[in-house]
């Protein structure tokens, strides 16, 4: 069992040290992105068929309907904590939120119409409600700047992991090797009665 565990705990840490020099890569990169010129778009393809987009300064012109808007926990642009406007549009087609700015607590009034404007902001993937989200550097509608996410928001916990599994794999040698020695020594047997 020890002789088959062991090369694939081994196995499994060397994995995630590939994988931490991945994401490092993948991190570099994404923070170029923020750094290049910002990009004129018209539509906005899904995040996976254009990853050169992620954390990509965009210029782009949604149409957002009027909306009560999403409120969520977040981070203004001079780091005071308190809530995030978000907005739902479309550009091209395409579902994205806008982060329409900061507030200090949920306003529930519902945002004017936006067409017709073009925003530059920060592109990033956004996950279940829509495939982005465009973070523009100037509040909408009156609102301060909302903080945009950096590529350092995105975890990167592969040497972590893949000490977990070298530490897994030290333990099994130490108790295979309690195993061999207990099972080396002798039998004690009983003293004869008198």
């Amino acid at each position: 069992m020890v002789a088959l565990m062991l090369p694939v705990l081994l196995g499994l840490g060397i994995w995630q040290l590939a994988r931490a020099q991945e994401k490092d890569a993948l991190l570099d990169a994404l923070a170029r992105h923020a750094t290049l010129p910002p990009l004129e778009l018209q539509a906005l393809p899904l995040p996976d068929a254009r990853p050169d987009l992620h954390f990509r300064r965009v210029r782009l012109r949604p149409d957002c309907p009027a909306q009560a808007g999403i409120a969520r926990a977040g981070r203004s642009r001079d780091d005071t904590p308190g809530y995030v406007l978000l907005l739902r549009c479309r550009a091209g087609g395409t579902l994205l939120l806008v982060s329409a700015g900061w507030q200090r607590r949920p306003n529930p009034a519902t945002a004017p119409a936006l067409a017709g404007r073009t925003l530059e902001g920060l592109l990033v993937p956004a996950g279940r409600e829509a495939p982005w989200l465009l973070v523009p550097r100037e509040g909408l509608f009156g609102l301060a700047p909302s903080a945009p996410p950096g590529p350092e928001t995105i975890p990167n916990r592969h040497r972590a992991y893949a000490l977990q599994w070298f530490s897994f794999a030290g333990i099994l040698l130490a108790v295979y090797g309690l195993w061999v020695r207990r099972w080396r020594e002798p039998l004690e047997t009983p003293a004869p009665e008198a």
